[in-house]
């Protein structure tokens, strides 16, 4: 289905508030266009789970959701995600499994980015390769600061 001039408008401004993506022009990200998902998500939903197989990016639109993580048998939160955030980058970098499970904390919308594209459009290009790895390494120090 192709999606409207709206649905184009509307994406490409929730691409640009992206911290990795908001020095891109708009037109540079029109490659990123035909391959971005748009999928709506509910309260409790979960996007994917710990130990999922890193398949996409995720850039929420609109709601929130929550980072969490088992250790053993207990389920702790340890953040939560809101418009203009994304998740799942770091199983994309490191070719690891997912590491946190991504649940709908409030019901809303998120575009997903397949593996494919995120490594040959975004990866591809120097800038937003170094932004979103200074991010993942952030989150890798928040992480590690929390003993987790």
């Amino acid at each position: 289905m192709t999606p409207s001039a709206e649905e184009i408008a509307k994406l490409r401004i929730t691409l640009n508030r992206v911290s990795f993506l908001e020095t891109i022009r708009l037109r540079d990200l029109d490659p990123l266009l035909d391959a971005v998902e748009a999928r709506d998500f509910a309260k409790d939903e979960v996007i994917f789970r710990q130990g999922d197989a890193g398949d996409a990016l995720y850039i929420i639109a609109s709601g929130a959701v929550e980072v969490s993580r088992r250790f053993l048998w207990i389920k702790k939160v340890v953040a939560v995600r809101r418009p203009g955030e994304f998740v799942g980058e770091m199983a994309l970098i490191s070719k690891e499994r997912r590491n946190a499970t991504i649940t709908g904390r409030a019901p809303g919308m998120l575009y997903r980015i397949p593996k494919e594209a995120f490594n040959t459009i975004l990866m591809n290009n120097e800038e937003i390769r170094e932004k979103i790895e200074q991010v993942n390494a952030r989150r890798k120090q928040e992480d590690e600061a929390a003993g987790r």
